[in-house]
């Protein structure tokens, strides 16, 4: 493929998709952009630490017809998912509440402050590893979590 060469220091980039790239993305796998220097400066470095090019999460992968491949990726990696799923071991997540409220403020950390995904799932393992020893030491002190009955209606 020739391309012709672009003024302003613009750079071709082709967008490219694989099995982890999200269904509503495999549209774009193959489309052409020639972007300026500026719209290359969050592209990321690669998987272990993926970037936004014009609101598509994703980093560059040398090679491809344009010098430069775009490998759209999901906001949350599959491998990232499946860890966070056993943070309370094998069994998974007893306590939808639980995973959901960890999960919100991992989804929250990554999608609205841009931290990576794995550094998320690194700080939620400690922090409910942190829960458990604080509710076991409890235990062990002989704290009851359980709510006190109400007192009895009177006469």
């Amino acid at each position: 493929m020739t391309l012709p060469n672009l003024p302003g220091g613009r750079q071709y980039v082709r967008l490219v998709a694989n099995a982890e790239t999200p269904a509503e993305l495999q549209v774009l796998n193959g489309v052409i952009l020639a972007l300026l220097p500026a719209d290359l400066a969050g592209m990321g470095s690669g998987p272990d630490n993926p970037g936004v090019l014009l609101g598509l999460k994703g980093y560059p992968v040398p090679g491809g017809p344009v010098g430069t491949d775009y490998l759209m990726v999901p906001a949350i990696p599959a491998s990232v998912i499946a860890a966070f799923n056993v943070i309370p071991g094998s069994q998974g997540w007893i306590v939808p509440a639980a995973r959901d409220d960890f999960a919100g403020i991992g989804v929250a950390l990554i999608n609205t402050y841009g931290i990576n995904a794995s550094l998320v799932l690194g700080a939620l393992t400690t922090m409910y590893n942190a829960a458990v020893t604080e509710y076991s030491e409890r235990v062990v002190q002989g704290w009851n979590p359980a709510p006190a009955a109400p007192p009895a209606p009177g006469p």
